[in-house]
């Protein structure tokens, strides 16, 4: 139950407060990736593992759990509507997982505590969901193109984290904490601080939003049309509901019966089609009409395939680093950071273009094309590259700059375009799908990239194909998609 004190607050400061922490929250995750990432392969060989694929096995196992939890806590956050306690649960997992990635004594606990983690990860779907349905259409893109601004802000200091943990060793009642394993207790702490976070300050939200979309256009339609009567049937509905409202605690009866006289003199000028009630939620019947849409699956399967270019090849940089160039962590973490703030600059772009009225779908293009580029530039690379050849050092980081360029376009637009295209009472869902859809292209991608780290042609090949498949996908849906 929400503490007292914070019960009252008016609309926006809850949905400033709930937006603030739905973006700490993707900062915090982004933090994870910077910290994590860098060292997770030396974490690995102090086990005793040598097979770069265990890597990638290891890193995808994250995806594949918040594959299944995204979908499922999607549906359960558009049934129960509870955004709040679904998060405080599921925050439950990301602190078990870290802390199994903290204690790993084995490689098989290091597989374990990432699985867990990545169920936890559905808490993501939670806040995009509850996100995307309090906020309107024009505000939406920037809204959440900063969510992911943030997270890439976070991976952009992945440099300053790796310097401020690098000479960390010392012991924790029978465990060595070391620069390796300490990013997993680190990353408990601070899950359990959010659990606190969550109880006492996360609101939900979407309800409220449209009673106050509802309230607004009424305050539209009145001095556009001027005072009128109540006397149309969505007068007495909305009438009826601010009513019984009035009458549900004794103490606001005044207060709440003046908001109905005022609300009277408006409610027939309002637009019908706009503030219509909704029909029931049939689930099966709007999730099969909603989810079955070509341009709906058209723009998932691009997201699923600059995800698995992404991670592909943020997998093979740790190897190709240390065998190709000699290098370790901590120019890693530089190459990270570089990255991190390469997207950091696109999601910005992307933000004022938005703004400059520039289509989603074009952006999209335009990012797929440079993700094609990419592609063919490091698979040209890689039949040169060779050990100890740092001469070369410039163009793969040319070629991963390029890719990194690419992605962020193409994964923020796709996910803003959908909102838009789906029903909002599938929102949640809708997350679920597009996280299982992200996962399946996270999970593929370092399997792939960690089983063909040093074969250029395997490697490349299917990204390049998926590429051309969402492609043609794209481009029979293209006439179907709205303008934004």
């Amino acid at each position: 139950m929400m503490p007292w004190c914070f019960r009252d607050l008016p609309f926006k400061k809850k949905r400033y407060i709930t937006f603030a922490i739905s973006f700490a929250s993707n900062f915090i995750g982004g933090t994870e990736f910077a910290i994590i990432l860098p060292s997770i392969w030396r974490y690995l060989q102090q086990l005793g593992v040598t097979n770069e694929a265990y890597l990638g096995l290891v890193t995808s196992s994250f995806s594949l759990a918040s594959l299944f939890s995204g979908m499922l806590v999607g549906y359960w956050t558009d049934r129960s509507g509870d955004v709040r306690k679904i998060a405080l649960f599921m925050n439950l997992f990301q602190i078990a997982g870290n802390l199994f990635y903290f204690i790993g004594f084995f490689p098989w606990i290091l597989l374990l505590g990432r699985f867990i983690s990545g169920i936890g990860a559905g808490l993501n779907t939670v806040m995009y969901a509850e996100v995307s349905r309090s906020t309107t259409a024009e505000e939406r893109t920037s809204v959440l193109t900063c969510m992911f601004a943030l997270r890439q802000l976070s991976m952009s200091f992945a440099p300053a984290y790796n310097l401020a943990i690098a000479n960390i060793n010392f012991q924790l009642g029978g465990i060595q904490v070391t620069e390796e394993n300490f990013p997993g207790l680190l990353m408990a702490v601070i899950c359990i601080i959010f659990e606190f976070v969550f109880f006492f300050l996360y609101f939900n939200l979407s309800e409220e939003f449209q009673l106050e979309e509802k309230r607004r256009m009424a305050r539209e339609a009145q001095s556009s049309y001027g005072a009128c009567d109540s006397r149309t049937s969505l007068g007495e509905e909305l009438e009826k509901e601010l009513l019984q409202k009035s009458f549900s605690s004794p103490d606001c009866k005044t207060e709440e019966g003046e908001e109905v006289r005022r609300t009277r003199t408006s409610l027939a000028a309002l637009d019908v089609a706009k503030l219509k009630d909704e029909p029931p939620f049939k689930t099966l019947e709007v999730y099969r009409r909603e989810f079955l849409k070509v341009s709906v699956i058209a723009l998932l399967l691009s997201q699923m395939t600059a995800y698995l270019c992404q991670t592909l090849i943020e997998t093979i940089i740790p190897p190709v680093m240390q065998i190709d160039f000699g290098l370790g962590n901590r120019e890693n973490s530089y190459l990270y950071m570089a990255t991190g703030g390469e997207s950091l600059v696109i999601y910005v772009i992307v933000i004022l273009a938005s703004k400059w009225g520039i289509q989603e779908r074009s952006m999209i293009l335009c990012g797929s094309a440079v993700i094609v580029y990419a592609l063919v530039h490091n698979l040209l690379l890689g039949l040169y590259l060779l050990p100890d050849t740092p001469d070369l050092l410039p163009y793969f980081v040319a070629g991963c700059m390029v890719m990194f360029a690419g992605v962020p376009a193409v994964c923020v637009c796709t996910m803003c375009l959908t909102t838009k295209l789906v029903d909002r009472r599938a929102q949640g869902l809708l997350h679920g799908v597009r996280r299982a859809y992200n996962s399946m292209g996270i999970v593929i991608g370092p399997l792939w990239g960690g089983g063909f780290v040093f074969e250029p042609i395997p490697l490349y090949i299917l990204p390049l194909a998926f590429v051309l498949l969402y492609a043609i996908h794209y481009f029979v849906s293209a006439l179907k998609l709205p303008p934004r």
